[in-house]
């Protein structure tokens, strides 16, 4: 199962991304994945253990950007605990944190924005792994030039170029991921 919006926001970022190309069987389109009830994780955890349990396993994302709502750090840690509960095994998180995500006034939302550590906290509360997804090739932020490993690829899906002018660095983005590692020594990280 795959979110349809997910799908379009990895299209806007210029990977080749399309409803069924990841090997999900279900996309849904115009679910709050945030507000998702925990009988549905236990459905969709029982549906595993009953069909693949050897080959899938169910990991939640949490809404980045909802970072400044009032109930941001009550919501999500509720949501880690009943997901877990339920048989969630992890948390999954895209490139979009740290690179993309922004608060409510518009700033980029650092991969160690202090506002995230009850998330990375609950995840290592609840011994489940973070599957973090951070940044780009470092190729990415490199000139367009025939000295570019990745130039056709750029050339091609000219979205994955990352301005260095509008976009944290490489070095910044993975500085970022490490200070996490470095702050939550119980969290489970898998880079």
């Amino acid at each position: 199962m795959f979110s349809d919006e997910i799908i379009t926001l990895l299209q806007k970022e210029g990977h080749p991304i399309k409803p069924g190309s990841t090997g999900e069987n279900l996309t849904i389109k115009g679910l709050d994945w945030t507000k998702m009830k925990e009988g549905y994780y236990q459905f969709v955890d029982e549906n595993i253990r009953e069909n693949a349990p050897n080959r899938f396993g169910l990991f939640l994302n949490i809404d980045f950007e909802s970072i400044d709502d009032a109930d941001f750090k009550e919501k999500q840690v509720t949501l880690i605990d009943s997901a877990v509960a339920a048989g969630v095994m992890g948390l999954k998180v895209y490139k979009s944190l740290g690179l993309t995500s922004q608060d409510s006034s518009g700033n980029r939302i650092a991969i160690n924005d202090p506002r995230l550590d009850p998330v990375w906290k609950a995840c290592g509360d609840n011994n489940i792994p973070v599957l973090i997804h951070s940044g780009e090739p470092a190729s990415f932020w490199a000139p367009k030039d025939a000295f570019n490993e990745r130039w056709l690829e750029l050339r091609q899906k000219p979205g994955r170029y990352r301005d260095p002018e509008k976009n944290p660095s490489f070095e910044e983005v993975l500085a970022e991921q490490h200070a996490v590692f470095k702050k939550h020594p119980n969290t489970i990280h898998h880079p």
